[in-house]
């Protein structure tokens, strides 16, 4: 059976409380942000089926991470692997992580399980066309090769035979690129309860609240055996496209389902979350990606599409 990849978000860091302290660079969690950890360890029902934890390298995927997934990494002995394909979108200081000789100091005298061995030097360095840019090109880019890394990683662990879920950590406006998922994006809501009666903090850009989890398989792990149903996730190789519909500048092109590494959310995660069982089409997304875009620049937040063209426009393109 293949591995289930369940996404999670990082719980409260300073950088949530208030806009003043997006100046903090690589913040840590609050103690609510590690109460909302201790919560999720009891309340996530899948940490005996977790094989591998993968994370983003900025201290509060990490130390999320470490927190949440306690019963399982320290009953099977595991290692957060720091993926920094993972990071978060914006280049803003509370955005931008620790430079590796920092990170690996702090890892090495707390000795915790954290494998920082892909975290090279640079990869805090958000500048203009580098690979780790705050611009929608550069992001989506990245977050389809974190999708190939842990579809290869899904994989390899098919061909050993070795059983068991998969679980990465990261942010809430980098995980709809991620996910290709733009439902409830550019919602701002006010602080409710969800299923778990975790503290439900809905901050600007992003659908994702501190903590939560959602569930995903891959479309396909190998190219010779494409999906044969038809899903109903933005990311679907079967989903037919409308050729008037153009693809917003800044979205990776799309050939098929193993070329993307497309994931659909399981039935059950949306019914978690109070959606339907239809997930909105990839043409749909389309729409829902510029909605986004503007609901994060109402909001204060970088509007990642303007910085993919000098105009500051959404430059539109065919689907791939």
């Amino acid at each position: 059976m293949a591995p289930v990849l369940h996404c999670i978000r990082h719980a409260q860091g300073y950088h949530n409380l208030n806009t003043a302290n997006h100046s903090i660079q690589d913040p840590l969690l609050t103690p609510l942000g590690e109460e909302q950890c201790a919560i999720l360890a009891k309340a996530f029902p899948y940490q005996d089926r977790i094989s591998r934890v993968v994370a983003s390298p900025l201290r509060r995927t990490i130390y999320t991470a470490l927190l949440s997934l306690d019963p399982a990494i320290s009953s099977k002995k595991l290692t957060v692997i720091a993926l920094p394909e993972l990071q978060e979108t914006s280049d803003v200081p509370c955005d931008t992580g620790s430079n590796p000789d920092v990170l690996r100091k702090e890892i090495d005298e707390k000795k915790l399980p954290v494998d920082l061995s892909l975290v090279k030097d640079g990869w805090n360095d958000k500048s203009m066309g580098t690979k780790w840019a705050p611009t929608s090109r550069a992001i989506s880019a990245r977050a389809k090769d974190a999708r190939i890394w842990l579809r290869n990683l899904a994989a390899e662990m098919v061909k050993n035979g070795e059983e068991g879920d998969v679980v990465m950590v990261s942010h809430g406006g980098y995980l709809h690129y991620f996910t290709e998922d733009w439902e409830d994006s550019g919602v701002h809501a006010a602080v409710q309860a969800n299923a778990f009666n975790l503290i439900d903090w809905k901050t600007p850009g992003t659908g994702w609240a501190n903590t939560e989890y959602r569930s995903y398989t891959f479309n396909t792990l190998a190219p010779e055996t494409p999906s044969t149903t038809k899903p109903s996730s933005a990311a679907s190789s079967t989903e037919e496209l409308d050729s008037t519909i153009k693809r917003p500048a800044g979205l990776a092109g799309y050939e098929d389902d193993y070329e993307n590494a497309s994931i659909t959310e399981t039935p059950e995660s949306r019914t978690r979350r109070g959606k339907g069982s239809k997930a909105p089409s990839r043409v749909e997304q389309y729409a829902l990606f510029q909605k986004a875009m503007q609901g994060w620049e109402d909001q204060g937040l970088q509007n990642a599409s303007k910085l993919s063209d000098k105009e500051g426009s959404l430059i539109t393109e065919s689907p791939a």
